[in-house]
């Protein structure tokens, strides 16, 4: 496929005076006022002046204020230029159904704004993109790209030859390609894509790539690719080399996050010609991050296959998803010859994916995920609801034709998970080989299967898990379990990945650990207080202590319980210091700091708690390893008369227990 053309464009003398001539018609200004924002900016009303402003060199921006409807073939553009609606609004530009809308040469500069792009029609050439075909540089901004087709690739944009495309808060949708790949958008092995704030969506592909087929580098940053389908690969995306009718390795890279890749799907019937509802991937090097990939289907890989290169999931939700016969989540065949190629799991979640229950006999596998060819690392990620027909409802471990295949996990949940009539089944295997399944510890696992001696003394089996349905747990942008309150998984995991590189926050962003360790899974329970107190104990009333998350420090009042001693003695303030209520208890005396502050002793001595003390020792702030407590000795002050104390033990998290306390005579 070759769009380089070449063109000379006249600027001599003649044209210029043509277009000084006309803006004098326009504007009528004296010629020492003509600006260079007079000559550049043209506005067309009608086919004709946008034709003829497309050719002349003078008109940098065209202000297109009608809607245009094309007669008289595609829009050809050989030189930098930008073409631009209304500001807020849009105006259309039709090609009726009788020609593509418009090309952009190699080597130019072009952008469009404010345009609907609609009615192309790339049956005239020998190439495809039905709305635009571009081998320049092309940036589209707030634009409409809509109910185009081509009976080759690129219903919507071919971007080919080297080219480079942007689309900025712009709709790529209900395009179609009727004869080969990439409904939407199709950019080659030399192209570059970039899909900011925009969305591609509802369109149709005859082979591969629904919504967006790309050979190239690919970037999508909070794009939405949804309800797109395709024949065979990539209801979403589709990203890889493509020859010949053969998918091969290598292409990208690709990155993307903060997306939605949602209710796509694939129509083939059979595992090889119908994989990867969501996305398809052959792509040397794949990232995606904080992304949600959710209700799309295919025949294998509902959510995902990744197939030839290397992923990388991270802080992502996988959910939702369906397969007919294999993987409903997330589907890895990665050649395992090759160290490079892999498929990661990190921080994220796996959650109510589906493989459907087997009605004939067929064996249907993998509703989380598929692991038959290669390597696959499944870290800190919590795998969760997923259900398969016949086998491995979370996670099912297998080989291809004899190949190595090896699931590693580590720090991960992968509890809840069935199979057949509602089985538990977490994890499984198909493989006979040695190391299908490899643990690096710290793993939580409700039903083990047959892996149950691939794990060591940290990793646990539970019968709860004690996790939460999967919501927008905050600060995350994904949906994730939240753990509760006295969840096995509570200290419990690992904070470093396969490579023992520190795995510093969770899936939602938050930091890890909040305890003594990092939880297992995807999810961190934040602490409501970093630090939680407990006592004062005897001498001093337990009763009457007060432990202050945020330490506000209480003031008395009516209700509140002093207790009674003599002054000049030696008071012993007794406590215990936590982590987080219920966590791992802390034994340093650091950044633990005293105080008393006197108060107007109240009237009467109604509420008044006597304390009976011995105390021996230093009154610096220790820990009594024997006791098993702190011990603040307070020395008191001889008291003339009734002098009352409010007393605390302040964190460094500015938390605090408080006592008050009547010295008497």
């Amino acid at each position: 496929m070759n769009t380089r053309r070449s063109s000379t464009f006249g600027l001599g003398l003649v044209l210029v005076v043509g277009v000084l001539v006309a803006c004098s018609r326009t504007m009528n200004p004296p010629a020492a006022e003509l600006s260079t924002l007079d000559l550049a900016t043209c506005i067309a009303d009608t086919e004709a002046t946008l034709r003829s402003h497309i050719a002349d060199s003078a008109c940098s921006t065209i202000s297109v204020t009608n809607d245009i409807t094309l007669t008289s073939g595609q829009l050809l553009i050989k030189r930098d230029v930008t073409i631009a609606g209304p500001a807020g609004g849009t105006v259309t530009i039709d090609a009726n159904g009788a020609s593509r809308v418009l090309e952009v040469f190699y080597g130019v500069n072009v952008t469009l704004r404010n345009l609907t792009i609609t009615g192309g029609n790339a049956s005239t050439d020998g190439y495809g993109g039905g709305g635009i075909l571009n081998a320049g540089s092309l940036t589209i901004q707030d634009c409409a790209v809509t109910a185009n087709r081509s009976p080759r690739p690129a219903g919507g944009i071919l971007n080919t030859n080297g080219g480079t495309l942007i689309l900025q808060d712009t709709t790529v949708s209900d395009n179609t390609a009727e004869g080969g790949s990439g409904g939407g958008i199709f950019s080659d092995l030399e192209g570059a894509l970039t899909i900011q704030d925009s969305t591609v969506a509802r369109n149709q592909a005859s082979e591969d790539g629904g919504g967006v087929f790309s050979s190239g580098a690919l970037t999508i940053d909070n794009g939405t690719i949804k309800e797109n389908g395709a024949r065979y690969m990539g209801g979403g995306i589709f990203s890889g080399s493509y020859s010949e009718g053969d998918v091969l390795g290598g292409g990208g890279p690709v990155t993307i996050t903060r997306s939605l890749i949602a209710g796509n799907a694939v129509s083939g019937t059979d595992v090889a010609d119908g994989m990867g509802g969501g996305l398809y991937l052959a792509a040397s090097d794949v990232t995606i991050t904080e992304s949600t990939i959710s209700g799309n289907g295919a025949h294998a890989g509902g959510g995902l296959v990744n197939a030839f290169g290397a992923l990388t999931l991270e802080r992502s939700t996988v959910s939702g998803n369906s397969a007919i016969e294999v993987a409903g989540g997330i589907g890895s065949v990665t050649e395992p010859e090759n160290n490079a190629q892999h498929t990661t799991i990190l921080n994220s979640t796996i959650s109510g994916n589906l493989v459907p229950f087997s009605v004939d006999g067929t064996s249907m596998f993998g509703g989380g995920i598929v692991n038959v060819l290669g390597v696959t690392r499944i870290l800190l990620s919590t795998v969760t609801g997923n259900h398969a027909g016949a086998v491995g409802g979370g996670v099912y471990a297998g080989a291809w034709q004899g190949e190595t295949s090896t699931t590693v996990v580590k720090g991960s949940l992968i509890w809840g998970n069935t199979s057949g009539t509602d089985t538990a089944d977490d994890l499984a295997t198909g493989s006979t080989l040695a190391n299908a399944l490899v643990s690096l510890g710290h793993n939580l696992v409700g039903a083990a299967g047959d892996f149950s001696d691939a794990f060591d003394a940290t990793d646990q089996s539970v019968p709860d898990a004690m996790i939460g349905p999967l919501l927008p747990n905050a600060p995350g942008v994904t949906a994730t379990h939240a753990l509760m309150a006295g969840s096995p998984a509570l200290d419990a995991g690992s904070c470093t990945d396969h490579d023992d590189a520190v795995v510093t926050i969770d899936q939602r962003g938050v930091a890890r650990p909040q305890g003594s360790a990092c939880d297992v899974g995807a999810f961190e329970l934040e602490a409501t207080a970093p630090f939680h107190a407990t006592g004062f104990y005897a001498p001093i009333g337990e009763s009457s202590s007060v432990f202050v998350p945020d330490g506000t420090a209480p003031s008395p009042g009516p209700d509140t319980v002093w207790n009674l001693a003599t002054g000049g003695s030696t008071i012993p303030l007794k406590f215990n210091l936590y982590e987080y209520d219920g966590g791992p208890e802390i034994t340093s005396t650091a950044d633990i700091v005293f105080d008393a502050t006197t108060f107007a002793c109240p009237s009467g001595g109604e509420g008044d708690d006597p304390v009976d003390f011995t105390t021996t020792g230093s009154t610096s702030l220790r820990y009594d390893a024997t006791e098993g407590l702190f011990i603040q000795n307070w020395k008191t002050r001889k008291a003339g008369r009734d002098t009352c104390y409010r007393v605390s033990v302040s964190f460094a998290d500015d938390s605090a227990l408080f006592a008050f306390i009547r010295l008497h005579r």
